[in-house]
């Protein structure tokens, strides 16, 4: 007897007691099972010959699995019942036709753009959001488009698939590679650290500079790029643009602030405020800067005017294009400074300071405070601690002596490279305003008046700063 049923609910014990060999096929066709009851009185037990001719009878014409049917058979014959079904045939199920896809495995937080309203369920590709990665890095995996697979049930039904195949191929941009993988997919590897963008039809690619356009706002959010980054518009107030690589900007940066692992090129210029900085580990240059804080790990070059900044840098700064001008700010240069004009008309106290490295400096002072609390900290331990103390007291002091030695030591270091550099000049080549002052090394000399250029360098003889006209 068979039974598409896969609930196994017969219609009552009367057809249960019809035949002692039962099967039941699956609704969906893809399984059949078998039941054998023992005999009832009066019955004799089953015969191999009825057994084979009710699994022949049944019409399983696709999936036989013999060796269950054998085993089914010896188990009924050494015990004389069967208590459990047994599974006896299966069906190959059909496969639907799948396109070809990528699922990336990206944190959201790797985005360049950092948007306060990211999600889970943002989608990188049709947003064309850029991400960072590094080299190495697994991207995700490509699924290859496959053609659908004929199913067929234990009883020779055919089940046949849709046959839409789309991406068969996956085009990808440079910095990618594919590498095989489990079930036939391709892992997609990135072949340099940089950013992952998608052209307009989807590409993938991984580079080392990102093109930008329109404005960084609070639509775009602050970026954070792993290269170079070339933004086409501006960079709006309270934003921030972090670059492993080059920054390069074409509009106005006003009241943000930027990092760079490489040069700052802004094409136009910087309005500052306080908590906004510049920062560069090259070179960098720009228009104009105005309130601005711009620190620099190698030279700046202003082809415009500076009002109102405090600049630092390794190298040196120039101006000597367009106006020229750096009035009004703080100056901390390492090496020379030259500009058409120092200082305003006005007389805004302009300070600007050549020779000695700004960084270094500023670790100086650090390392004096620090000696300084160490003093402060001795004198305390001299004024008496109680006996129950006494072994944390040898301990700290032991622990201020190495300190201080180290200290010591690094502050010589550091003093030796803040040693006078001859060579070093500050030049206003047009003219020089009352209310300059310019330092070389440890040397400080106020402009008192306004003159036409002046050249401020050190005095091999006196070692004094002398101004010589231009």
């Amino acid at each position: 007897m068979i039974e598409r049923d896969p609930s196994r609910d017969i219609s009552g014990p009367d057809k249960e007691s019809e035949t002692p060999i039962r099967i039941f096929i699956s609704e969906d066709r893809m399984q059949a099972r078998l039941a054998l009851r023992p005999p009832r009185e009066g019955e004799g037990p089953i015969t191999r010959e009825q057994y084979d001719r009710g699994i022949q009878g049944a019409g399983l014409v696709h999936g036989l699995l013999k060796d269950r049917v054998e085993l089914a058979w010896e188990r009924y014959s050494t015990t004389g019942s069967l208590p459990a079904e047994v599974t006896i045939a299966r069906g190959t199920p059909f496969r639907e036709a799948s396109s070809g896809r990528v699922e990336y495995d990206l944190k959201l937080e790797n985005c360049v753009a950092k948007l306060d309203h990211q999600d889970e369920d943002l989608d990188i590709v049709k947003m064309r959001l850029a991400v960072n990665v590094d080299n190495g890095a697994a991207l995700g995996r490509w699924y290859p488009a496959q053609e659908g697979i004929t199913g067929v049930g234990v009883d020779g039904t055919e089940f046949l698939p849709e046959q839409v195949v789309e991406g068969s191929e996956l085009s990808l941009g440079e910095g990618i590679r594919q590498e095989p993988a489990e079930g036939g997919s391709f892992l997609l590897v990135a072949e340099l650290s940089g950013i992952l963008i998608h052209d307009s039809d989807g590409t993938p690619s991984v580079r080392d500079s990102l093109d930008f356009e329109g404005d960084v706002d609070l639509s775009t959010g602050s970026l954070n790029v792993n290269g170079h980054v070339h933004i086409h518009g501006c960079v709006r107030p309270g934003l921030r643009v972090d670059a492993s690589g080059d920054i390069q900007v074409e509009g106005v940066v006003d009241r943000a602030s930027l990092q760079a692992g490489g040069n700052i090129t802004l094409e136009a210029g910087l309005i500052g405020e306080e908590g906004c900085r510049a920062h560069s580990q090259g070179d960098m240059h720009l228009r104009f800067a105005q309130n601005a804080h711009l620190v620099c790990g190698s030279s700046v070059v202003i082809t415009g005017s500076d009002t109102a900044s405090r600049i630092e840098c390794v190298g040196e700064l120039r101006a000597l294009e367009g106006k020229g001008r750096l009035q009004g700010g703080v100056y901390h240069v390492g090496s020379s400074v030259r500009a058409l004009e120092l200082g305003s008309d006005l007389g805004a106290p302009t300070k600007v300071n050549a020779g000695q490295d700004p960084f270094v400096a500023k670790e100086i002072k650090r390392v004096r405070l620090a000696l300084k609390e160490i003093s402060a900290q001795e004198r305390k331990q001299r004024r008496g601690i109680p006996s129950a103390r006494a072994r944390t007291k040898v301990k700290t002091a032991m622990e201020l002596t190495r300190r201080r030695q180290f200290l010591n030591g690094r502050l010589g270091r550091l003093q030796d490279k803040l040693s006078p550099n001859e060579s070093v000049v500050i030049i206003a080549q047009a003219k020089a305003y009352y209310g300059l002052t310019v330092s070389i090394g440890r040397e400080t000399l106020r402009h008192e008046e306004t003159t036409r250029g002046r050249s401020f360098e050190i005095d091999p003889e006196t070692g004094k700063i002398v101004a010589h006209p231009i």
